[in-house]
């Protein structure tokens, strides 16, 4: 087993129970992916803008090591126009 620190940000958060904050601390099996994350969550992979593991940007393949800092990001709209 492995733990990572899993942030989920703006919208995203819809799919965390409402006192988890954006923040879960989750153990996973060995040779788990940013996929697994998503799926272990419930956040569908097509609402899913940007993926960062250890400040990193990430694929959804990437395998998680013990530790691993995971943030989550929808896409953002919003600007001038």
């Amino acid at each position: 087993m492995i733990e990572a620190e899993v942030r989920v940000y703006a919208t995203l958060r819809q799919y965390l129970d409402q006192h988890d904050r954006g923040v879960l601390h989750m153990e996973l099996a060995e040779g788990s992916t940013v996929a697994d994350v998503l799926q272990r969550i419930g956040i569908p992979s097509d609402e899913v803008k940007q993926v960062f593991v250890d400040n990193r940007r990430a694929g959804l393949d990437v395998q998680l090591d013990d530790g691993a800092r995971v943030s989550i990001f929808p896409p953002i709209a919003g600007g001038l126009g």
